[in-house]
């Protein structure tokens, strides 16, 4: 169940990749793909423990 829900993950993430307008330059001012989805990873770690 686990790798299913990984990989829908995945396809989500590449679709938006390639449709959403906002990401890409959003993407360029953090400096790349990592750097981005820390900080969203941070955002949401925040809000889930507060």
């Amino acid at each position: 169940m686990f790798a299913k829900l990984t990989i829908l993950a995945f396809l989500i993430d590449q679709m938006q990749q390639r449709r959403y307008a906002l990401f890409r330059p959003t993407r360029e001012k953090a400096d790349g793909s990592k750097y981005l989805w820390e900080r969203l990873r941070g955002l949401f770690t925040e809000f889930y423990w507060k």
